[in-house]
C-alpha cells in the first residue's frame, strides 16, 4: 500500500486487478486500435489506404499497397467483433469493394485470372510490376471474414 491507501503492483504501478499478461494484452489491443483508426482516417474516397504513411500517420504516397489493403480489411472486422463499433465494419467493406474493381478476372493465361497487383497503380514501389500471391490470399481471407461478419461489401464510392 501507499501513503494514500491505494494498492500498487510490486513494480510501483497502480493495481488494475489484471495480471501482467492481461495488462500486456490490453496494451497490444490498444496499439492495434490506434493504428487501425489512423488507417481509417487515411482511407481515400475509393476505400484504399495510402501505400505508406509517415510517423504522424499522414499519407506519403500516391499509390496503394493492395496486399495491405486486403490485410487491413481482415484487421478491422476482427476489431468490430468484440467491440461492435460499426466504424470498423464499414472501414473493412470499403477496401474490399475497391479490390473487387481491381481484381483481374479477364486474363486468359494460365494462373493469371484472379490475380491482384502488389500496388495500384502497378508502378507503386511495393511489389512493383508484380502480382504477389499474398495479395490474392489476403483478399480471399478478407472476403470470407466479411461473409462471416455479415454480408456483401458495399460498392466503392
Amino acid at each position: 500500500m501507499t501513503e494514500n491507501g491505494r494498492l500498487r503492483h510490486a513494480d510501483g504501478g497502480p493495481r488494475t486487478g489484471r495480471s501482467p499478461s492481461e495488462e500486456a494484452s490490453v496494451a497490444r489491443r490498444n496499439a492495434v486500435r490506434f493504428a487501425a483508426t489512423a488507417l481509417i482516417d487515411g482511407q481515400r474516397p475509393d476505400g484504399s489506404p495510402a501505400g505508406r504513411f509517415d510517423q504522424a500517420w499522414r499519407a506519403v504516397t500516391p499509390w496503394s499497397r493492395l496486399t495491405g489493403d486486403a490485410q487491413t480489411a481482415i484487421v478491422w472486422p476482427r476489431l468490430f467483433q468484440p467491440t461492435a463499433e460499426l466504424v470498423y465494419r464499414q472501414a473493412a467493406q470499403r477496401p474490399i469493394a475497391c479490390l473487387k474493381t481491381i481484381l483481374d478476372l479477364r486474363a486468359h493465361g494460365p494462373g493469371v485470372r484472379g490475380r491482384i497487383k502488389g500496388s495500384h497503380p502497378i508502378w507503386g514501389t511495393y511489389a512493383s510490376d508484380d502480382y504477389p500471391s499474398c495479395a490474392a490470399k489476403s483478399f480471399a481471407d478478407a472476403l470470407m471474414l466479411d461473409g462471416i461478419i455479415g454480408g456483401e461489401a458495399s460498392p466503392a464510392q
